[in-house]
């Protein structure tokens, strides 16, 4: 099957709507103001300015997990999952870390708001 020029064009048009919401999404996080929120098994653990550096160690269902907020981003550096389907790697822009087995959630969000959207049990 072969491309012509309008399927070419098309397909850099959609490639460019991609790029630019994708930086328009992000493009709104005041990284001074961003702070990192953490629940553990539904209980707000506590929110984290996502520009100090720090590692916090909690006790989710299932054991020990450990979060690191490192360079102005966050991640689940280890958790007590069987699966480990938490290594989702760095998280620098408005977004979720989720360990489900251990009820570990992790959430980068602007510092004006008070609480995650939504906890699913």
């Amino acid at each position: 099957m072969r491309l012509t020029r309008g399927d070419l064009v098309l397909l850099g048009t959609l490639v460019l709507i991609c790029l630019g919401l994708r930086f328009a999404m992000g493009a709104g996080l005041d990284r001074s103001r961003a702070e990192v929120a953490v629940v553990v098994d539904g209980r707000t653990h506590g929110a984290f300015p996502l520009h100090e550096d720090r590692v916090l160690t909690l006790s989710g269902r299932l054991g020990e997990a450990v979060v690191e907020i490192a360079g102005g981003r966050v991640r689940i550096a280890s958790s007590e999952c069987a699966d480990h389907r938490w290594h989702a790697g760095w998280l620098a822009e408005r977004g979720t870390l989720v360990c489900v087995p251990n009820r570990v959630l992790v959430e980068v969000r602007a510092g004006t708001e008070t609480e995650p959207d939504a906890i699913t049990r």
